[in-house]
Formats: structure tokens, sequence, C-alpha cells
């Protein structure tokens, strides 16, 4: 199907990822050339603020906008935060069951002590 058009949101999202893809490599380079280590919490700065000026031949702010980057910044965050709480909420879950748990096995002796004497 040659003609066929391609839908507009599945442009719009390989356009942003190619560009996504674009401002990361430099990123990474950078950071391979002046032997950083480059943890999540650098690298969405990074995003912010990249160290690199151009992206190719292009001016990053042409490449990828201030806004756009911050954007991009604000998801990585968010979904890093998300799964930290995540797992803070499990961490919680597992808690408060295993105190049921106790909690529930002492009125039990309480109850088969009161039910014998």
């Amino acid at each position: 199907m040659a003609g066929s058009p391609v839908p507009r949101r599945l442009l719009v999202a390989t356009l942003l990822a190619l560009a996504v893809a674009g401002v990361f490599w430099p990123i990474l380079g950078h950071a391979w050339q002046n032997g950083e280590d480059l943890d999540l919490a650098s690298l969405i700065t990074h995003i912010q603020q990249p160290p690199v000026k151009r992206v190719g031949v292009m001016e990053i702010e042409s490449f990828l906008p201030s806004k756009e980057r911050f954007a991009l910044a604000m998801r990585m965050n968010n979904l890093l935060e998300t799964r930290r709480l995540h797992l803070q909420l499990d961490t919680q879950v597992a808690a408060y069951a295993d105190a049921v748990r106790e909690r529930t096995s002492e009125l039990r002796e309480a109850q088969t002590l009161l039910q014998k004497g």
C-alpha cells in the first residue's frame, strides 16, 4: 500500500523519538570522551542543559528546543519518581501485612485461651 497515509500521531511520535535519540548520543559521547560517569540524574540534567552545542551540524536549540528538552526531562524524572514511590509503597504494604498477620495470630491465641478458660 504505497499510497496509504501515515497517521499524524505516529509520525510525530517517530520524529520525537528520533530527536530524543539525536540528543542522547551526543550527551553519551561527551561523557565517554571526558571519562564522566553518567547516572540517570546527570543524564536528565544533561538533557535539560546539554554539554554539547550542536547535534551534527544543527544547533541544539534548533534540533530540540529547550522547552521540549525540559518536557522530556520532566517525563523521565516522573517515570523514575513513580517507580521509586511504587517500591516504597510495596515495602510499606509488606510491613503492614506482616503486622496484620502478627496481630491476627495474637488475637487467635487470645481467643483460644478465652475459650479454654
